[in-house]
């Protein structure tokens, strides 16, 4: 028996284990030369609306502002820098009349993580900590120019330095002035499908927290891979290094599959393997920076097991498995395709080992050989009493028993009326079968030789 498919429904899926870089974070080191991300992100220019967030984690109360991002021209209204101050209030600097707000004083916490978010609509800029609203303000002056510092996280542009003190993680720039309920909405987990407006996204899910992280120097962006270059970063131990990021939950991307199997088969989802009928759900754990988990849900279908026995009336074989294609077989000749005879039965001219690939939809699979001696069947006259038609009525195949070898065979099928529709002499048979699926349905009359038999077409 060899037991093949067509085509291979089932799939094997295999993503890593759960990432060690899953939920990670960004720790700036100011003292020294001061950490920053360089991206290649130019920012939202002009007046036009746009977002800031960011989870933020501040080590120690600051003594003066920090920089959580920036970019432009240090120039009036021209750079968007978003800070933390020392009255742990945040805030949003331009330059000049018009440009610059600030929130309410304690709107973060010190040693803990807080969600911070710089929204400008309409010249009117909004601060949120934690999806609330901590101030507003005219920013009717802001008008940023194209074409100078592209986005740095961590660091305000070039004219100043106040280096961020403590852990930036998934930092992100929207095209549009998102709402508190948006806002609140999002910021606690992850992103895996990019939604629309997001115009720059870095996770900041790499390396190893705390480890040796040499040369994990790239914080990936994930809209459309503007990255960022990690300066001054010493990428070992509890600082200047990747750390823990704050707790949010992991983004996941649903995919959902209908899949038919042959029976003997099976599916592998992750480290799964499936082999009979049901619905099944898997979490495949990301194995990247990007930190999204896979939810592959299976609807699987195995298809019922082929009948691969075979019925011996010498010279002839039958499959016993009905409604399928057929494909006889010269066991003896290295299992070579005897040419023309795909009918459920065979009747060997020769001796010899027999057996049939049977086809049912994307499954194969083929019986074990059996052997034909036709050295002791002998020659007899056809004898109405010993032949068989079946079934009658029928679908679409009839199958004739003729009760033994018949020598010369001549049948014809033909209408009520006489049409004669098929027709054909047969020699050394002792049984046959005719396809008649494509015939309307009625009454139809079949000719053996000199004997003659109705057949309905149902």
């Amino acid at each position: 028996m060899l037991k093949t498919k067509i085509s291979l429904l089932g799939f094997l899926i295999a993503f890593g284990s759960h990432s060690t870089n899953a939920q990670n974070g960004l720790n700036f080191d100011p003292s020294g030369t001061a950490d920053f991300v360089q991206t290649t992100y130019a920012g939202v220019t002009g007046t036009a609306n746009r977002t800031f967030e960011a989870w933020i984690y501040l080590n120690t109360t600051p003594t003066s502002n920090l920089s959580i991002s920036d970019y432009g021209l240090n120039a009036v209204g021209s750079r968007n820098t978003f800070f933390v101050n020392a009255n742990l209030a945040i805030g949003f600097i331009s330059g000049g009349t018009n440009a610059n707000i600030t929130s309410t004083s304690n709107a973060v916490s010190v040693g803990q993580w807080v969600h911070v978010a710089f929204v400008l609509d309409n010249a009117t800029g909004y601060l949120y900590v934690d999806g609330v609203q901590v101030g507003t303000g005219s920013l009717s002056s802001v008008d940023t120019p194209p074409g100078n510092v592209n986005l740095r996280i961590g660091q305000r542009v070039s004219g100043g330095s106040i280096p961020f003190n403590g852990v930036i993680d998934e930092y992100r720039i929207w095209d549009v002035a998102r709402t508190a309920q948006e806002i609140s909405a999002n910021m606690n987990s992850e992103f895996c499908i990019i939604p629309a407006g997001l115009m720059a996204y870095y996770k900041l899910n790499h390396g190893i927290a705390g480890g040796t992280n040499s040369t994990v120097t790239t914080a990936v962006e994930e809209v459309a891979g503007a990255n960022g270059a990690l300066m001054n970063f010493s990428l070992n131990g509890a600082a200047s290094n990747w750390v823990t990021g704050a707790a949010l939950s992991q983004g996941a991307v649903v995919n959902n599959q209908t899949l038919n199997e042959c029976a003997g088969f099976s599916i592998t989802v992750g480290s799964n393997t499936y082999s009979s009928t049901g619905n099944y759900s898997d979490t495949l754990f990301a194995g990247s920076s990007n930190g999204c988990d896979s939810i592959i849900n299976t609807d699987l279908t195995i298809d019922p097991a082929i009948d691969i026995t075979l019925t011996k009336t010498s010279p002839m074989l039958m499959s016993n498995q009905a409604g399928a294609s057929y494909q006889w077989l010269d066991c003896d000749a290295s299992f070579q395709v005897i040419p023309g005879e795909t009918n459920q039965s065979f009747t060997a001219s020769i001796s010899g080992n027999y057996a049939v690939e049977i086809t049912m939809g994307n499954c194969v699979d083929t019986s074990a050989c059996d052997t034909i001696d036709i050295s002791n069947v002998g020659i007899i006259e056809l004898n109405q009493k010993t032949v068989s038609v079946y079934p009658n009525p029928t679908h679409n195949t009839i199958q004739i028993d003729l009760g033994g070898n018949i020598e010369d065979l001549k049948y014809s099928l033909l209408t009520i009326d006489g049409k004669v529709i098929r027709e054909n002499t047969l020699l050394n048979t002792n049984s046959f079968s005719l396809d008649i699926s494509s015939e309307p349905k009625g009454l139809y009359f079949l000719k053996l030789n000199n004997f003659t038999y109705k057949v309905i077409k149902e």
